[in-house]
């Protein structure tokens, strides 16, 4: 250091350390506390620990009175650091928070440190808590859905009101109404500077419409004396309006006059912090830096102290952040920046850090201060999470497959791909205003709300069936849907997501090979007919099922050909009492057990009954085998002794010269033949 920079340091006025490092710990995004003497009472608490505390004055508090609910577990912990000076340091560890006493804490993982303090003779405990929940849960922001605007300011513990470009109030939340002391009736739709007359001219009234005015977000502290309230504002500007956060930290302003806060104490924080912070002169020479910033250059704080960033840094490092303490000596008040810094220990990292101009009692400037968390991890999640949302962009936009998410109430379709667009025929413009029924046809309306309905209640995972759509120019499209339902991450229905693909097609060519299929069975049909002068007819079930008579005798159920005799015995009883002579019984019987014998051959079992239809007897022979296939049909009725796994065999020829009509149904799984003959 040259003896000019030397000069200018000792210059520095030498009361501005309390009232900086006062200003530092309350603006620090850390909760800090300091415990000590009987029961670990707290003797200072900055903002942060005491947004923990459901409302209670911590300072003067022994810590089981604070926070009782850890007191068990914390105590001992203070203690073995109080009596061994070793850190302790719990990482991302999972710890409830109430906003309000009497609500169910809200978990938020926090890092905890522990330190040993010597405050004038005296041993405390210094503990830090940075909340570490954005970094903990960065993954899962994709899948989470934001709670409603006004259920989140209403459980906010800050005052919160929102200002349009004419200082209208256009939202306020309940504690923001309680702080002002007027009902939302007072205040929805009125000028700020109307219900609140006297704070024009005031601090209020300069930093809100600089914040207006310049687009910037300001911070200030401000008494205002109609509340008779120190209050805390942040102020956060937008092209409709303004978005501010308001404290009142009366008692906290009445605990720091009167405790007094030593600049021992507040010097031994700032040192234990886990936050890199440090102080510039004019020059932008460093005049004072904590522990955490020497470790990161892996120096000794007084090698650093009398440096610059260009002792430490590259140039191109040190050209960017001399630029931010030129801006923050320019704005006067607090900006915060992120800055990538490449050090000895850490490496290269990046930190979000918040400068602020340092005054003495006059106002004048005569310096910066910098606060600077590392955030690093929580940088590079966020850019994960970017490339992970395009990917999955791509993947929906650009797909084969046809892709809607729809409204799971009231099926208002919400968004498509270009592939479910080309399959519907509608614009985006006009697709999003109609309902997943809008486009589906009449005939398959209700089945879509019921399967949806199924879904939605969890008696089912998901649906996937065919159904038709109505293209926009009325055209019906068949397609192939599969539904499933999208949930949040605290298990509430989301989203309806389709997966549609267009299968017109394949239902064409079904129903043409469909038809192709009943014009073949008719031709066997008509042939098979013509050759055995009507006496083998080709039937469907149904056809079959109107011409067949009513049930006489009983009906036998064959397995194994053992059966066969008493069958045939008691079949013939049945012929002869229905009136046919002995010979024709003898012929009949015969026939019929050449279908049994195939049903059993064939089916493995089959079943036989007589009916009556008018003036004809009817034995009718059904099995549940494979069938008869198309192919082999003519032969196997046609040709003497042709005979397959799948076929009647040589008895079709017996059965064609005893009966007057055999008439057949056949498929898979189904196989029903009539032996029909004239009394």
């Amino acid at each position: 250091m040259d003896g000019n920079r030397m000069r200018d340091t000792a210059r520095i006025p030498e009361t501005f350390s309390r009232e900086v490092l006062a200003d530092m710990l309350e603006d620090l995004p850390l909760g800090v506390a300091v415990h000590g003497g009987p029961g670990f009472t707290c003797l200072y608490a900055n903002a942060q620990a005491r947004a923990t505390s459901e409302g209670r004055e911590l300072v003067g508090l022994p810590f089981a009175d604070a926070w009782p609910e850890h007191s068990d577990r914390v105590l001992p912990l203070m203690q073995r650091v109080l009596e061994t000076g070793e850190p302790h340091l719990s990482e991302d560890r999972p710890f409830g928070l109430r906003q309000r006493p009497g609500e169910p804490p809200e978990q938020r993982f926090i890092t905890f440190s522990w330190r040993r303090l010597d405050l004038d003779g005296a041993k405390a405990v210094l503990v830090t808590a940075r909340d570490t929940t954005d970094e903990v849960r960065a993954r899962r922001v994709a899948e989470r859905e934001a709670a409603e605007l006004d259920e989140v300011f209403e459980r906010m513990g800050d005052a919160f009101f929102a200002l349009d470009r004419d200082w209208c109030f256009t939202y306020v939340n309940h504690r923001a109404t309680e702080l002002l002391g007027k009902p939302k009736e007072q205040l929805a739709g009125r000028s700020i500077w109307d219900v609140f007359g006297q704070a024009e001219g005031s601090k209020f009234d300069v930093e809100l419409h600089r914040a207006m005015s310049e687009q910037t977000a300001v911070a200030f502290q401000e008494y205002y004396p109609p509340l008779d309230m120190w209050a805390s504002v942040q102020a956060y500007p937008s092209p409709t309006g303004l978005s501010v956060f308001l404290s009142n930290i009366t008692s906290l302003k009445q605990q720091e006059a009167a405790l007094g806060t030593s600049e021992g104490a507040l010097r031994a924080v700032i040192d234990n912090s886990p936050s890199v912070i440090q102080m510039k002169d004019l020059d932008g020479v460093f005049i004072r830096v904590n522990e955490e910033f020497a470790r990161l250059f892996d120096r000794p704080k007084g090698e650093v102290i009398g440096k610059s960033d260009r002792d430490l840094l590259p140039p191109e490092s040190a050209d960017r952040l001399e630029a931010h303490d030129r801006q923050v000596r320019q704005a006067g008040h607090p900006i915060t920046f992120e800055e990538e810094v490449s050090t000895p220990v850490g490496g290269a990292r990046r930190y979000l850090t918040t400068k602020f101009p340092l005054k003495d009692a006059s106002g004048r400037v005569y310096g910066t201060a910098g606060i600077s968390v590392d955030i690093t991890q929580r940088a590079e999640q966020e850019r994960r999470l970017v490339e992970s949302e395009e990917r999955f962009r791509k993947v929906f936009e650009e797909g084969p497959i046809g892709v809607v998410l729809v409204e799971p109430v009231d099926l208002r379709i919400v968004a498509a791909n270009d592939a479910y667009r080309r399959i519907i025929r509608y614009p985006r413009h006009e697709l999003t205003r109609l309902s997943l029924l809008d486009v589906t046809a009449d005939e398959d309306r209700a089945k879509t709300r019921q399967l949806v309905d199924l879904v939605l209640k969890g008696e089912i995972p998901f649906y996937r069936w065919e159904k038709r759509y109505v293209r926009r120019n009325d055209a019906l499209v068949w397609v192939s849907v599969t539904g499933s339902l999208l949930r949040d991450e605290t298990g509430r229905p989301s989203l309806f997501l389709g997966m549609v693909e267009d299968i017109t097609q394949r239902k064409q060519a079904e129903t043409a090979l469909r038809d192709k299929d009943l014009a073949i069975r008719k031709a066997y049909s008509d042939v098979i007919g013509a050759v055995t002068g009507g006496k083998l007819i080709l039937m469907t079930p149904d056809e079959l099922h109107e011409v067949v008579g009513e049930m006489v005798g009983p009906e036998w159920r064959a397995t194994e050909y053992s059966q066969f005799s008493v069958m045939r015995r008691e079949l013939a009883a049945v012929l002869l009492s229905q009136g046919l002579s002995e010979d024709e019984t003898n012929s009949y019987v015969l026939a019929a057990t050449e279908a049994v014998t195939n049903a059993v051959k064939h089916g493995g079992s089959g079943t036989m009954c007589v009916r009556r239809a008018g003036e004809s007897l009817q034995i009718e022979v059904a099995d549940h085998g494979p069938g008869i296939d198309f192919e082999d049909l003519p032969k196997a009725t046609l040709v003497s002794g042709f005979s397959t796994k799948a076929t009647l065999g040589m008895g079709f020829t017996i059965m064609l010269e005893v009966c007057d009509r055999l008439l057949l149904t056949t498929q898979p799984g189904l196989t029903i033949l009539v032996l029909e003959k004239s009394l």
